[in-house]
């Protein structure tokens, strides 16, 4: 069991070492190495019992690198397409996070559930204040959102641009 799971590991980590992810026939052939790691380990499990834990491990080493390549390629279908991008799009949802309220409004996270248009699951939203508040001015201020909280909104999306990593460290 312990060598399934260092074979998962590596697996996942020789993806991480990888130039880019590959493609969905690749990973359909990866699933046919898995099943015939699982057939051989399966066929040898008395005989020999070397043999059944070398494919063991490296059925869960094809297994570990196919579902984070699967991951992968899953995440980076889920994108703004840019034929969206500058329009207005009307979507609803739920505020995702606690909203963080800064000098020129509010930034939050925000969970679509229904969109006019193809748009991201998880969108990161700022919303800002009307150029012309001033102190006091409640016409103009951002609204007081609060995690959980359903809203219909229309946004004017883009995508992401530059090397910022949100939450993480950078140079």
């Amino acid at each position: 069991m312990r060598m399934s799971i260092l074979g998962f590991a590596l697996g996942v980590w020789w993806l991480q070492r990888q130039g880019m992810l590959p493609e969905w026939p690749a990973l359909a052939g990866l699933g046919g190495g898995i099943l015939a790691c699982a057939a051989l380990a399966w066929a040898a499990r008395r005989r020999w019992s070397g043999v059944s834990r070398i494919a063991c491990f490296l059925g869960a080493l094809l297994a570990g690198f196919a579902w984070a390549a699967a991951m992968g390629q899953l995440r980076l279908a889920d994108h703004l397409p840019a034929q969206n991008e500058g329009r207005d799009i009307r979507v609803s949802g739920v505020v995702a996070t606690l909203p963080q309220a800064y000098e020129n409004g509010v930034r939050f996270e925000f969970e679509v559930e229904r969109a006019e248009a193809a748009v991201p699951e998880r969108l990161s939203l700022a919303w800002y204040r009307g150029w012309r508040a001033e102190e006091g001015d409640e016409w103009h201020a951002a609204p007081e959102l609060h995690a959980g909280e359903r809203w219909q909104l229309t946004v004017r999306l883009k995508r992401p641009h530059g090397n910022l990593n949100p939450h993480g460290f950078d140079y």
